[in-house]
């Protein structure tokens, strides 16, 4: 997942989806986020946590759209850019 500023939090995400209910983490940078939403047709909305390992927990609501179809195959290691790279452009 790629996060830009000024946000951070870009980095691999681990997940599953169970009928229309998607969770996932996303582990970068000391910090632990945390989202639960539900998937109707190409969008899913929610709510996220950001446990950050020292300070504040945050929580707040989240829109993702598709915006590309392309799928890799399932037994693809795919790269995941950093917050570096994601707010270098």
């Amino acid at each position: 997942m790629g996060v830009v500023k000024p946000l951070i939090g870009s980095g691999p995400l681990h997940g599953q989806v169970e009928g229309s209910t998607i969770t996932f983490t996303v582990n970068a940078n000391g910090f632990d986020l945390f989202f639960r939403g539900n998937i109707v047709n190409d969008k899913i909305t929610g709510t996220y946590t950001v446990s950050p390992i020292k300070g504040i927990v945050q929580e707040g609501d989240f829109d993702l759209e598709k915006a590309d179809s392309k799928v890799p195959p399932p037994d693809s290691v795919r790269y995941c850019p950093t917050d570096a790279e994601m707010n270098d452009k």
